[in-house]
């Protein structure tokens, strides 16, 4: 059980506000960004969303938290049932990052 509530933990930043969930997204595709530019610069080949030119946060947070994060807190929930509230707060940011996928442009 320890081992699920580190995991929980690692990838908890969808299950908190909107605002936080946002911010954190920022930073994590600023990494993603950062090794895209490396493996241009070896001439690799750039891994998925890690391209800056490329942009695809939402669609990348979204699909993050449809098939990592919610299957993975929806077990969490059946044992510690005061995660609902990390369960309505990634209900909430799925549909924010549906919403914000539909206005992206992709070059």
């Amino acid at each position: 059980m320890l081992g699920i509530a580190i995991k929980c933990s690692d990838v908890s930043n969808p299950c908190r506000s909107v605002s936080v969930c946002k911010a954190w997204a920022d930073r994590v595709t600023n990494e993603f960004y950062l090794q895209g530019d490396e493996e241009r610069l070896r001439g690799l080949p750039i891994s998925a969303f890690m391209d800056r030119t490329k942009p695809g946060l939402a669609r990348c947070q979204k699909t993050f938290c449809e098939i990592v994060v919610g299957p993975l807190y929806e077990a969490w929930s059946k044992v510690l049932a005061s995660t609902a509230v990390c369960l309505a707060n990634l209900e909430q940011n799925v549909v924010e990052w549906k919403r914000i996928e539909g206005e992206e442009v992709v070059l």
